[in-house]
């Protein structure tokens, strides 16, 4: 059990793989070991880790979950990207960066906590992840990147530190005009988020009616 490292696209595109545990020896991944995993549900990852590399995981489209060893200080560009079906991701409080495009197309993501050490928002970083609501952006924040939360068409509340609201707002609007500053409310980090309304929206193609709840 002394495996160290696994290279780059060591798993790639292995559409079989349901679920891995990788070996507590493991302190290097490199880039898109597992991309294009698609059946990939759950991964295990060792904490001697130091970076989530690029493109790890983009387009493993079954990965529900994942925590984020607490060594870590950097998740890669596009290391997340069109994990569709990713509900919840736990990051450690040591985090600084987190990079382009990174989480962009995880349409499942409905909340993100960013740590009081995280610096950096890439580049499209939570780019269409269309069921994001909320966002905890803490005052470590110094740099929010362009398009960071494009397309997020339902984030309704972020949540900041005291008195950093405005700040906070300033630096979304410089990254993105696409995002609706009107229809969201910033809260103190630990507010509690008051109940939205629930919205259907209806749309007809060829006959057929579609209905959403939002």
């Amino acid at each position: 059990n002394g495996l160290e490292t696994i290279g780059g696209r060591a798993f790639g595109s292995c559409r079989s793989l349901e679920s891995i545990e990788i070996p507590s020896s493991v302190t290097s991944i490199e880039g898109s070991a597992f991309s294009g995993c698609s059946c990939l549900e759950f991964v295990s990852l060792p904490d001697r880790l130091t970076e989530i590399s690029g493109g790890l995981f983009s387009g493993c489209s079954s990965l529900k979950a994942v925590e984020i060893p607490e060594n870590v200080t950097r998740i890669g560009q596009s290391a997340f990207q069109d994990c569709k079906s990713l509900t919840s991701v736990s990051l450690p409080d040591g985090l600084l960066d987190v990079s382009d495009e990174a989480f962009g197309g995880c349409k499942a993501l409905e909340r993100i906590e960013l740590p009081g050490s995280v610096t950096d928002i890439g580049e499209k970083a939570f780019y269409e992840c269309t069921w994001l609501r909320s966002v905890a952006i803490h005052s470590s924040v110094t740099n929010i990147e362009d398009e960071a939360f494009s397309y997020c068409s339902r984030l309704r509340f972020v949540h900041v530190d005291e008195g950093d609201a405005e700040r906070v707002k300033k630096m979304l609007e410089r990254s993105d005009s696409i995002i609706d500053m009107d229809k969201i409310q910033f809260l103190g980090i630990n507010d509690p988020e008051p109940e939205l309304p629930l919205v259907w929206t209806y749309t007809v193609s060829d006959g057929e009616a579609t209905i959403i709840g939002v």
